[in-house]
């Protein structure tokens, strides 16, 4: 039986979506004995691993896999004249050393292909492997899933307990703008807003919202609260629904306040989109989740899989 071991990393959003990819992979191939530790930037307090606190079954966090001569030997077989790299991660496995599955070795060979489906078809060949498997990546595609959410929302405690008291769940409507880790950098800035305007985005949104729900409060929450609290003042008084900045520090409470939406509007970020994958309360809302039309240079929302979901759309 091969040990498979996910490498968690990123914040709450991606650390969802690794652990949801090892239950997708779970439950295609059973006999995986499957184990998570945590990247060094987790380790150093760049993020928190929080999860645990969401969980119904709580992860056991274990020593990440090392195997320097792995590494050491994949460099020399990768070298090898006549060996290609598929061969060479064969060898390594019948010599029985550590072998790393990484989701960059699947990107852009096809536009459209969901690496999670891509790590079954790998595993599926090496699962009678001794060997042990170490699996990074992000895997932030959901389509593989999606239609089982229901089952896969019971790993999930009941989000609602954790709702600030004012809070009932489908009786707000929320934004989440992310713009603090897209301002780091010059590349990261100009990239940011030379494809994506916030204030478009918000306005657009809201004038999606069915006249029927304008009495129904809506919550906006970034990570730039200065930011934010500008331009709610701004755009206040251009809508009947009554618009709110929410301040929290805990990013579970914030998460779960965004799991509970009526309408969840999201921004280019996993945290707020798994909050509305898992959204189940409003699965028979015809619009469920508003999310950017911009994700990244390289690839679309559509590509990606986060329009899968039955009410999600993009503008």
């Amino acid at each position: 039986m091969s040990q498979l071991q996910f490498l968690l990393n990123g914040g709450l959003g991606n650390q969802i979506f690794q652990y949801l990819a090892s239950k997708y992979i779970t439950k295609l191939i059973p006999e995986l004995d499957i184990n998570y530790s945590l990247s060094e930037y987790i380790l150093k307090g760049y993020r928190n691993f929080e999860m645990n606190r969401i969980l119904i079954e709580k992860i056991n966090i274990k020593k990440e896999y090392k195997s320097f001569r792995s590494k050491l030997l994949k460099k020399i077989f990768n070298n090898i004249y006549l060996l290609n790299s598929v061969n060479a991660r064969d060898l390594i496995l019948k010599l029985k050393f550590l072998e790393t599955i990484e989701e960059n070795e699947f990107h852009h060979k096809y536009k459209f292909e969901n690496t999670l489906v891509a790590l079954y078809q790998k595993l599926k060949i090496t699962k009678h492997s001794n060997s042990p498997i170490k699996v990074i990546g992000y895997w932030q595609n959901p389509s593989c899933y999606v239609d089982n959410i229901k089952n896969i929302n019971l790993l999930f405690e009941n989000t609602k307990k954790f709702l600030p008291s004012n809070f009932q769940s489908l009786k707000y409507i929320t934004i989440h703008i992310r713009r603090g880790d897209f301002l780091e950098d010059k590349e990261k800035y100009f990239t940011y807003f030379s494809r994506f305007s916030e204030i478009q985005f918000i306005l657009g949104s809201l004038n999606l919202i069915p006249k029927e729900f304008e009495s129904v409060p809506i919550y906006l929450i970034s990570d730039d609260y200065e930011w934010a609290s500008k331009i709610t003042s701004l755009i206040a008084n251009n809508f009947k629904n009554k618009l709110l900045l929410l301040d929290k520090k805990d990013s579970i409470e914030t998460w779960c306040i965004l799991n509970n939406s009526f309408i969840n509007i999201v921004s280019n970020s996993t945290f707020s989109y798994t909050s509305a994958l898992l959204n189940i309360s409003n699965l028979n809302n015809k619009l469920r989740c508003i999310l950017p039309k911009w994700i990244n240079c390289k690839e679309s929302a559509f590509e990606k899989g986060w329009l899968s979901p039955a009410g999600f759309i993009e503008i």
